[in-house]
Formats: structure tokens, sequence, C-alpha cells
């Protein structure tokens, strides 16, 4: 019965997947070719999951391309690897005999630096556990019942308007996926660690999944930084992003995944290790202490170096991985606290790199701005958690995945969304309502030198009263703007005005500008009134290169505090209630029982990195990142192992 269900279930995902594939705005054949092949791949290999899932969370994101928020690329990619790895999984339990290699992974992918200290302690149970289905369980029926409140609650929208997500009831769906993909992960994870071949390898594979993603976001935020800034010119206040798109609307999404990564680096390290081995660590170090200064995040700032000191006090007889995964030896916890000698060089190693940092002028402009943005931040939770209204439902249970962003913004002066699709009557033609007041650029993205003139051409009609419309080209970055020019359209109350403008070449005398940066062609409400866009044509060097609405058209927001609570904890309580918090909370039940892999000092670098995103939630509300959700409740899972 359990190998019909794991069959039923990869199949109804692998449909899933391929219809997600089918609907891709760009590139639909490759999308669909890419679920096949990782079905193949993780029927093949279903250890190789635990690699392929948060890597495909934070790679695999074509959002400047296809516009979308609500589906992307790793959605279907994951459901394709849940595929395989289920009916991988169904044949192993039908025929033994299957050779192991099918559980290890490709030929030579095993690295024993990584994984000499992980033996196979565990032993075949032949089931998952009853406590982790129960809290996990319960996780995917909370999400579940909190995503239909949201849906309910919130008005309808198209799923396939990019710029009115935040605020419809598809934004229930972006936010709940996250913990379902969770929940897929997790259960899979605790069936493949009952076999003894397969326990000493996941740290491995999962290792090396966190760490090919941390790579690539750290190598893009040196690559941006280089192309707009200079690699080491911290004269101005540069914030990069990095290739980490979810941040159109700012947040902490890129400092998430370096505090979750970079404790990872020391998964598995040895003190008596081969040169090789020391050499690749420290400077992967290096270039994620790069990353992590490029950003300018004063929480980043503060949480690695504390990393530092959590890694080197764990240190023991010199190993970082002393005791075994069934929990023998020194809980990692009761380690941190009783080696004093360690926990003193590891903080005075955190004081000399962050007082370091700190002599970089832009570093401490940064942190000498800290009180005013707490206090600012402060009074921002307290209105928001007001809205409460004292109502003992929404203390209960909420108000619904997604309804954050509509009860923050709904008692400001905006009004929201602050730009959304529109169908005329006939349904012949879609425009776009765009909102006064906001910050908000709907934008369209090319590579391209800037030096040759760009037309653009549509329609405009104010509604309700007069107003304008600012046409802007520029070179762009996720959060910066340079060699900027621009033009308006003033438009009449209610009246149709037909414009073609050219928008000159930039200048592109900026010194950080070292090679050919993306250029944005955006549009603004610089009016009091709402305006409507249509028929929008963008014509370079005489030829058509695009027109709206096409997948190629994003959006960029240079302020979200009016829309997000910036607080973990406190959107939960909004969008789920106590009794979400307490969901949550039943996770880390797995992980304070006896032989947990969380009391194990050999995966202390994965706890560390938990501790870390989850301090960094108490002035972020990445919870509500789909991506970052899902990677984040996977280190719980690992964590919350235990042997048979």
């Amino acid at each position: 019965m359990l190998s019909f269900l794991s069959q039923l279930m990869a199949a109804v995902c692998l449909a899933a997947g391929l219809l997600l594939a089918g609907m891709h705005p760009v590139w639909p054949l490759a999308q669909a070719a890419g679920v096949l092949g990782l079905a193949v791949v993780c029927y093949r290999w279903p250890l190789m999951l635990a690699a392929l899932f948060p890597g495909l969370l934070v790679i695999a994101d074509g959002y400047p391309v296809t516009g979308q928020i609500v589906v992307n690329e790793w959605d279907s990619w994951l459901l394709g690897c849940f595929a395989g790895a289920g009916w991988g999984m169904a044949a192993m339990r039908e025929n033994t005999a299957i050779p192991d290699n099918r559980s290890v992974g490709p030929p030579g992918s095993d690295d024993p630096a990584l994984t000499s200290a992980l033996t196979p302690a565990l032993t075949p149970a032949g089931g998952v556990w009853r406590l982790e289905l129960i809290v996990w369980g319960l996780l995917a029926v909370g999400t579940i019942a909190s995503m239909l409140i949201g849906w309910f609650a919130l008005p309808d929208g198209l799923a396939v308007d990019p710029f009115a997500v935040y605020f419809n009831r598809w934004n229930a769906v972006r936010e709940g996926k996250g913990f379902l993909y969770a929940v897929a992960f997790a259960l899979i994870w605790f069936v493949r660690v009952q076999r003894k071949s397969d326990a000493k390898r996941l740290l491995t594979f999962f290792q090396i999944g966190v760490l090919t993603a941390l790579a690539y976001v750290s190598v893009g935020v040196a690559v941006e930084r280089a192309v707009y800034q200079g690699l080491f010119d911290f004269t101005e206040t540069y914030r990069a992003t990095g290739p980490v798109w979810t941040m159109h609307v700012g947040g902490h999404h890129v400092d998430a995944i370096l505090v979750l990564g970079f404790p990872l680096i020391w998964l598995g390290y040895r003190l008596n290790a081969s040169v090789w081995q020391v050499a690749w660590r420290l400077a992967f170090s290096v270039l994620v202490g790069y990353a992590v200064v490029a950003t300018l995040s004063r929480i980043t700032l503060a949480l690695v170096p504390l990393e530092v000191v959590a890694l080197v006090a764990v240190n023991r007889g010199g190993s970082l991985t002393g005791d075994g995964l069934d929990g023998s030896g020194t809980h990692w916890l009761k380690r941190l606290g009783s080696r004093g000698v360690w926990c003193g060089v590891g903080l005075l190693l955190g004081c000399v790199a962050f007082a370091s940092v700190l002599q970089i002028p832009t570093v401490r402009q940064r942190f000498d701005r800290s009180a005013q943005s707490g206090e600012t931040r402060f009074m921002h939770w307290q209105d928001a958690l007001g809205r409460n209204q004292n109502l003992v439902t929404q203390w209960l249970v909420g108000s619904g995945l997604g309804t954050v962003p509509t009860r923050v913004t709904s008692s400001g002066q905006r009004a929201y969304p602050p730009l959304q699709l529109q169908a005329s009557a006939d349904g012949e033609s879609i425009s776009v309502v765009m909102k006064p007041d906001w910050p908000v650029y709907l934008e369209h993205w090319t590579l391209d030198d800037g030096q040759t003139p760009m037309r653009v051409t549509g329609t405009v009609r104010s509604v309700g009263g007069p107003s304008r419309v600012s046409l802007i080209r520029c070179y762009k970055s996720l959060l910066y703007s340079y060699a900027t020019t621009s033009k308006r359209v003033e438009c009449g109350a209610d009246q149709a005005t037909r414009f073609s403008i050219e928008l000159p070449p930039l200048n592109a005398t900026k010194p950080g500008l070292r090679w050919s940066a993306v250029q944005s062609i955006a549009t603004h409400v610089s009016g009091k009134h709402p305006v409507e866009l249509s028929d929008l044509k963008l014509e370079y060097g005489g030829q058509l290169i695009d027109s709206f609405p096409t997948s190629k058209w994003m959006f960029t927001c240079d302020e979200h505090l009016t829309w997000r609570t910036k607080n973990g904890p406190l959107h939960v309580l909004l969008s789920s209630g106590l009794l979400g918090l307490a969901v949550l909370g039943c996770l880390v039940i797995p992980m304070l029982r006896p032989g947990s892999w969380f009391r194990s000092a050999e995966v202390s670098p994965i706890a560390i990195g938990l501790v870390g995103i989850v301090l960094m939630t108490s002035v972020s509300s990445l919870i509500d990142t789909p991506w970052i959700t899902a990677m984040t409740l996977s280190y719980v899972a690992v964590l919350g192992t235990r042997s048979p």
C-alpha cells in the first residue's frame, strides 16, 4: 500500500511539474526537459534530492526574464525531483536486490574529505517515525488551512499578474508553497536516512547543494560590485544583492543564504585535513566574507562573526565533528558553553573581523543609523500588531497566508495594489494601472551599451484627475540606478493621451561601470492620480524590441516597509495566529530528543546556520519568501533526524 501511494504521489508530482513547465512564458520546452531530466536523475540516485533541493531553490529563478512571482522555475523542477525520488524509493522497497549505488549518487560523487567524519551509525527501520509524521503532517494541514483562509479573504486576481500578486489571493499560494515543499523534502529525507548506506552521505549531498547556492550568490555579488561600483571601492554606499531576484521589493534575502550557508563550509572539517581541504575552505570563507561586507547589511555583519565564534568554540580535540550521528558524546551546545578557551579565541577572531569591517566608512555610516532604523521598525511593529483589533479569531488563526501586505497597507494613505493588470471590456487588450505615491517602477531590462537612442510609444490615461508619467532610462542594478535620463508625459483628467518619446543615449562616465551593465527602461507615476498605460512599445535603433504586456516586464519598489512587517514571528502571528506559531514550534520537538542530529557536534554548523537565520527574522519577515521558508525548514528537518 505504501509503495502504491508513493508511486501515485510521484505521478501527481510529475504531471504537475510538466503542467507548470508547459505554462512557462519563455522556454516551456527547456523547462519540461528539465523536469524529465531531474526526474530521471532522482530516480537513479534518489539521494541527489538532498543536493538539488537547496541548490534549485536559490539558483532556479528567472524573474527578470519571465516576470513570474507566483510560479518560479524551481517549482516544476523540484516537482520532477520529488517524482523521481518517489519512484526510486518505491522500486527499492519492491526489489531489495537493487544495488546500493542507486541510493548513493553519480559514480565518484563521494568526497572523502567531506564525509570522513560521518560513520554509518544508522540501521534500517522500514518506516517513517511517528513523531515526524505528526509534526510535519500538522505543518502541512495547518499550511493548507491558512492558505484557504487567505484565499477567501483576499480579492480575486490573475495568477499571471506579476504586479498585483502581493495583494490578491494568489499571494496565499505564493507564501504557502514554501512550507509544502519543505514538508515533501522532510518526509523523503526521513525515509532515506533510515538506510544504513545512505546516512553517511545525506549530509554530504545536502552540504554540496547549499554550498553550490552559496557560491552562486557570492560570485554574483562580487560581479555586481565589479560592474556597478568597483570590486574594492567602498567610498559610496552600495548594497549588493547578487542574483537574488526576490529582492526586487527589498528585504534581507541575499543575507539569508549567506547566514545559512557560511557555517556549512566547515561541515566535516578536521584540523588534520589536507592542505587542499584547508585551502578551499579558507578561500570560500574569504569569498563569502566579501559578499557579507558588500551587502552592507548590519544584521549580517553582526551574525557572521558570531557564527565564526560558535564554529571555533564548538571545536574539541582537533575536530569539528567529534561525536556520532547517533547523538553519542557531548551535546554541541554544552561543548559551546564549556570550551572557554576556544570561545575566547573565536570571540577574538570575530571581534577583529568586525572591527576591521567597521573601518570602512560606508559600513560605519550604516551602523551610525542603527538607532533611528530600530526606532522606525519598532513603531512599525506596534502599528502592525495593533491592527489585530483584539478579535479572538485573528489572535488564534490569523487572517490567512498572503494577507499581511494587504493588512499592513490598508490603514495607510496609499491606494493598493500599486500596479495591476486590467483587461479591456472586449477582452482584446490588456493595460496596467499604476497608483500614485508609490516608489514603484514598471521596468524592462536589457543588456546594452546604452549608446543608441530608445523610443517609447504608448497610450496613457489619467483616472480621476490630471496626472503625470515619467519615462526613465538608466543603467540599473536591482536597488540602484546610474546615468539616469528621463522625460515626462502630461495627461489630462480621464483623457487618453498618445505619446512617442525618444530617450537619448546614456552617459557611461560613471566610474564604477567597468563593463556593459544592465539597461532599464522604466515608467513611474509622478502625478497625483492613477494612470492607465496601454499599447506600450520599445523601439531600439528603429527596431521593435518589446511591447507590453510580455513576460519581460517586471517591477521594483524602493520602499517595502509599508507592506511588510520586517519581523518573522509577527508576520506568522498576523497571518496564522498563535496556532501558527505553535505549529512551527512543534517542529523543534524532534530536535530535542535524545539521539537527534541536533545534539551531535557533527552537524553543529547546520545548527549554527539555523540559529543565525532565526535571529535574522527578528528584523526581517523572511518567512514570506517561499524559497527562504523551504530552505530554512530543510535545516530543521536535517537537525530533527534521529537514528531509529
